[in-house]
């Protein structure tokens, strides 16, 4: 294992195609957050498995004279929640509850490139080397591939999700070339029409008929209300430690911090 340096910026995420996505708006004189913005759309093409419009983000932006913003971008819950008496489903359309927030949050970051850090990319221009490669193909991960078999037991419940995946009805092998030319056809939306079309524009009333269809709680209003949240982050006064700080390990200090040493494990 290596250690990478730089003085100019650089650009991590679990896939190197989208890191490079990210790293080419750096080079051409981009922001961090536009390279983000970026990188994310990518992912979103090479790292379905784990990544897509309809998730959430969550960021923090630092600007040159160290002010931080956080960025929100956790969906609401629905409106009617009728029929849960009984507990929410582990899978199926009544298994989510929440609407996807990642759009909107990269939309929020985007707008503070622009007001406060001097951001000139379009909207438009950081989706497009999403939208290429979701055309023309990308190369199957082991990670994506991973997780497909890792599924396998869901491929006929969820037969109708799982078959997007696959090629020709067969799972793909690692490295091999994969179109996706759906998921293009809802970036190219977000891109043309802006982000506020995966909440109230035309994208919106597709998903929200395919949602309803299938028996979603999910109804128009639900993903109109959707907004990212811009505000102070939390800080947490903590001691320095040698290694990374765990969720024990931060109770643990806030239970010593509170009560004292005496039975903290």
């Amino acid at each position: 294992m290596s250690n990478a340096h730089s003085t100019r910026g650089m650009v991590s995420s679990p896939n190197a195609a989208a890191s490079e996505c990210g790293g080419a708006v750096l080079r051409q004189g981009g922001t961090a957050v536009e390279a983000a913005i970026a990188t994310c759309a990518a992912l979103y093409v090479t790292y379905p498995h784990f990544c897509g419009p309809g998730g959430d983000v969550l960021m923090l932006i630092s600007d040159a004279a160290g002010k931080v913003q956080a960025v929100s971008g956790i969906g609401q819950a629905v409106k009617d929640i009728s029929g849960y008496e009984q507990g929410i489903a582990v899978r199926g359309p009544r298994c989510a509850l929440t609407s996807a927030g990642a759009v909107a949050a990269l939309d929020s970051a985007w707008q503070i490139s622009r007001d406060t850090m001097g951001g000139q990319r379009s909207w438009a221009s950081l989706w497009e080397a999403a939208i290429t490669m979701a055309n023309e193909g990308y190369a199957v991960s082991a990670s994506e591939r991973f997780w497909l078999d890792f599924c396998r037991y869901e491929k006929d419940p969820l037969s109708d999700v799982f078959s997007r995946f696959c090629a020709d009805g067969a799972l793909p092998d690692v490295g091999a070339l994969r179109r996706r030319p759906d998921p293009a056809r809802s970036l190219q939306a977000i891109a043309t029409r802006g982000a506020r079309d995966f909440y109230e524009g035309e994208l919106a009333a597709e998903m929200v008929r395919g949602l309803t269809a299938a028996g979603s709680p999910f109804r128009a209003e639900d993903l109109a209300a959707t907004v990212a949240r811009v505000e102070a982050p939390l800080l947490y006064d903590l001691p320095r430690w040698r290694a990374g700080v765990t969720a024990a390990a931060l109770a643990r200090h806030e239970h010593i911090a509170k009560h004292g040493a005496a039975g903290a494990v």
